[in-house]
């Protein structure tokens, strides 16, 4: 019981180590070493666990094809642009402002569903804003982040 074991487990990792070699790429590797192992078990060729296992995330891949193809159209409209200058014309207060841009970063994000797109579309647009406002690229260290004495670094 346990050769054989070790004969399927053996069969799976050199075919894995042979296909990221040669393809250089895991999820493709992954694949034929689970062929690899249902084929060396005696199992056969598993087509049916295969087409379930290869799908099981392919709404989430969807997904995140469509937010990243309605965020960037958004962006290239214009729309994210002219967002931005409404909001930095019409608030005075910089803490107010600040509330709303990251609103206006959830936006998107919320919409979709995928928020590392929403961040890396509108991310550049609020830093510019922050930096505007007067809040420095400079990061403090953690020790001081802590003390009575920590103010937060303004730009001059």
């Amino acid at each position: 019981m346990n050769l054989k074991t070790s004969i399927v487990l053996i069969a799976m990792v050199a075919s894995f180590v042979i296909s990221s070699w040669k393809l250089k790429s895991p999820e493709i590797s992954m694949v034929i070493a689970a062929v690899v192992g249902a084929v060396a078990a005696g199992l056969g060729f598993p087509v049916r666990i295969l087409v379930e296992g290869l799908f099981t995330n392919f709404d989430l891949a969807i997904l995140f094809v469509c937010a990243s193809i309605f965020v960037n159209i958004y962006s290239y409209t214009g729309a994210m642009n002219v967002v931005t200058r409404k909001l930095v014309q019409s608030i005075n207060s910089k803490w107010l402002l600040l509330i709303f841009m990251a609103v206006f970063m959830l936006i998107p994000g919320a919409l979709t569903g995928a928020g590392s797109v929403s961040i890396f579309v509108v991310g550049g647009l609020v830093s510019t804003v922050v930096r505007y406002m007067g809040l420095s690229d400079k990061k403090p260290q953690p020790s001081s982040l802590f003390s009575p004495s920590f103010q937060p670094p303004l730009r001059p």
